[in-house]
């Protein structure tokens, strides 16, 4: 580890470019309606899975691979909208979502399966009840209730692609991606005999190996630092609620 501080980490399903303009036009309903929202950047319009916090950044390597075999059970999604809502509640709103709809627990499934992997990587997360959702904007503390917002312009779409995103400098930005295949991996017969320490144990020495290679790894030339965009995202402002 070195002596850097941490930075903030989150896994997501990607959403397709043609859904995004839908969820923007949600979000100007959403800046008229109340004063002082703070909109999630279209760059980051994405569905939270699993708030990794804070952690040093070498440990992403560890999330990385624990987002490739999670994503071995899975295969593409179809993202269906249900409405739009407040959250925690709707009288005292300070979060608007966009509800997913997941009858058949698909996307409950994925976020278990992020949650088993990243365990046998060490890394403890909070428990508790979850439901899918698009974070659309951050509301000030006494914002009132918002009237209607209409989601039915939003058409069910296709997701198949699992990002890791990190905070960098203030903003946060994709880290890797993995597609999810056309049909779930077939179960390693010799890692479904391991115990959990020899599984641990392989998993540890594939995280040694992957460092090894990322620190052999020549460092590219510093870039000049650019001036930072005028909307800029706090690390509460898009994270994986739990109820």
């Amino acid at each position: 580890m070195t002596d850097r501080a941490p930075v903030h980490g989150f896994i997501a399903i990607e959403l397709p470019r043609r859904i995004i303009e839908g969820l923007h036009s949600l979000q100007r309903s959403i800046r008229m309606a109340a004063e002082g929202a703070e909109l999630i950047p279209r760059r980051l319009l994405c569905m939270p899975l699993v708030d990794l916090g804070a952690r040093d950044v070498e440990v992403f390597e560890a999330a990385e691979l624990a987002m490739e075999r999670a994503a071995r059970t899975a295969t593409p999604f179809q993202i269906g909208f249900t409405g739009v809502e407040g959250w925690p509640t709707a009288e005292a709103p300070r979060l608007v979502r966009v509800m997913v709809d997941d009858a058949v627990g698909r996307f409950a499934a994925l976020r278990d399966a992020l949650h088993r992997e990243l365990a046998r990587y060490g890394f403890a997360l909070p428990g508790g009840p979850w439901r899918p959702h698009i974070p659309l904007a951050r509301l000030s503390e006494g914002t009132e209730a918002l009237p209607l917002l209409d989601h039915h312009g939003l058409v069910p779409v296709n997701g198949n692609r699992l990002t890791l995103i990190q905070r960098t400098r203030g903003r946060f930005r994709p880290r890797r991606s993995i597609d999810l295949g056309d049909q779930p991996l077939t179960p390693d017969p010799e890692e479904s005999e391991e115990t959990e320490e020899t599984l641990r144990a392989r998993i540890a020495a594939q995280l040694d190996e992957r460092l090894a290679k990322r620190n052999q790894r020549p460092r590219p030339a510093r870039r000049r630092r650019r001036r930072p965009e005028t909307l800029e995202i706090t690390d509460e402002a898009i994270d994986a609620e739990t109820e």
